[in-house]
C-alpha cells in the first residue's frame, strides 16, 4: 500500500492519488488530510469524488466520513464505463470533472454529476475544463465533451453535467512555446436574477475594453449569456487561442465586487499569462501534471510559474507513477512513466 502524506496539499492530493490508484491497481493510505488548512479533514466534494472513483471500480474505501483525516483505497479489478455523482451543496463539479478525466485514460467513462456548482471559488469552473483544458488535450488525442445541464452558484449550486471522457489515445504532451494569438474569445454568464443590472453585459464589456486598451488585441469576441440557477451568481472565462497552445483564464463574480471589476480581473489574468514566456497557463499546467507522468515519452510544458501546488500535484505523480519530472526555471519535463 502507498503511503501518501495529505498535509502539504488540499483535495488535489486526493484526487490525482485515487484515480492513478485506480489506473495502476495500488491502494493507497492518505494520512493528515488537509492537515495544514483552518478546517482540516474531508469536506462533502472531496468524500464525493473519492465515492465516485470507489463506484466505478467496485473497490473498498475506509475511512469515508466528512471531516476525517486518514483514508485508505483499494481499487477494484476493472473500471466501469458509468458512474453519477450527486452533490448536495455548491462543492465543485469542477474539480470532480477532474478526477474522472485522469481516470479515463484507462477506460472510456461516462460521467453524470447532479448538484454542485459550475462556478465554484478556488476550482475550475466546469466551462473552463470543457473550453479551454479538454480542447487544449483533444490537440493531443484525448477525446471527450461536457454538456452544462443546468448551471449551478453558490451557496445552493443545483448544477448538472452529463460528460463522456476518453483518453486512451493521449500521446506525449509537448508544449514548448504558445506562438502568436490567433483569437480572443469567450463567455460571461450571469444568473437570471442578474439580468436587471446587466452583470453578464458589464463583465463582458469590462474585459473586452481591458483586452483591446492592455493587450493590444482589437476584436476580442466575448458573448453574454443569462441561465437558469437557485442561486444567484456570475463569471467569466477567457479563452486566447493561439498558434501552438490554448491560454484560458476565469474569474467568479462576488458580493461586494462589481461586475467592472470581474471582467477587468479575468482580462488582468490573460494579459500575464500572454506576456510570459509560458506555453500553458498556470492552472493548465497544474492540471497537465498527472497525463505528463502517464505518457510513455517525455513531455514539456513551461507555466508561467512553477507553483507549491504543482510541486505537490508532481509528488504525488511521481509516487503513484514511478515517472520522474525535471523542474528548471521555467519549464516542466517528464521521461515518462515507470510500471504501472
Amino acid at each position: 500500500m502507498i503511503e501518501i502524506d495529505g498535509s502539504r496539499g488540499g483535495g488535489q492530493i486526493i484526487r490525482t492519488s485515487s484515480s492513478l490508484s485506480a489506473i495502476t491497481k495500488k491502494p493507497i493510505r492518505i494520512k493528515n488530510i488537509r492537515g495544514a488548512r483552518p478546517n482540516p479533514g474531508l469536506k462533502e466534494q472531496h468524500l464525493k469524488g473519492i465515492r465516485g472513483i470507489k463506484e466505478i471500480t467496485n473497490g473498498e474505501l475506509k475511512g469515508d466520513k466528512k471531516g476525517s483525516r486518514e483514508i485508505e483505497f483499494i481499487p477494484g479489478d476493472k473500471i466501469n464505463s458509468k458512474v453519477q455523482v450527486n452533490i448536495r451543496t455548491a462543492g465543485s463539479i469542477g474539480l470532480i470533472l477532474q478526477q474522472f478525466q485522469i481516470l479515463a485514460l484507462k477506460k472510456k467513462i461516462k460521467l453524470t454529476v447532479k448538484g454542485g456548482g459550475t462556478h465554484v471559488k478556488w476550482s475550475p469552473p466546469v466551462e473552463y475544463i470543457s473550453k479551454i483544458f479538454l480542447p487544449l488535450l483533444k490537440k493531443y488525442g484525448y477525446k471527450g465533451n461536457i454538456e452544462i445541464k443546468k448551471e449551478g452558484y453558490y451557496p445552493i449550486g443545483g448544477g448538472e453535467i452529463d460528460s463522456t471522457l476518453d483518453g486512451r489515445k493521449l500521446r506525449d504532451i509537448v508544449i514548448r512555446e504558445k506562438g502568436k494569438i490567433k483569437k480572443i474569445n469567450g463567455i460571461s454568464k450571469a444568473s437570471e436574477h442578474l439580468k436587471k443590472p446587466k452583470v453578464a453585459e458589464r463583465q463582458k464589456k469590462a474585459a473586452e475594453r481591458y483586452i483591446r486598451k492592455k493587450i493590444g488585441f482589437e476584436e476580442p469576441e466575448i458573448k453574454s449569456a443569462y441561465v437558469k440557477s437557485p442561486s444567484p451568481g456570475s463569471g467569466i472565462i477567457i479563452k486566447a487561442e493561439t498558434e501552438k497552445s490554448i491560454i484560458g483564464v476565469d474569474e467568479i463574480g462576488e458580493k461586494q465586487k462589481s461586475s467592472e471589476e470581474v471582467g477587468i480581473d479575468a482580462s488582468s489574468k490573460l494579459e500575464k499569462e500572454l506576456n510570459s514566456n509560458s506555453s500553458v497557463d498556470i492552472n493548465t499546467a497544474d492540471q497537465l501534471i498527472p497525463y505528463m507522468g502517464y505518457m510513455e515519452k517525455e513531455s514539456e510544458i513551461k507555466p508561467r510559474k512553477i507553483t507549491q501546488h504543482i510541486k505537490t500535484n508532481i509528488e504525488v505523480t511521481e509516487k503513484m507513477l514511478n515517472c520522474k519530472f525535471k523542474l528548471n526555471k521555467d519549464s516542466i519535463k517528464c521521461s515518462g512513466r515507470g510500471n504501472i
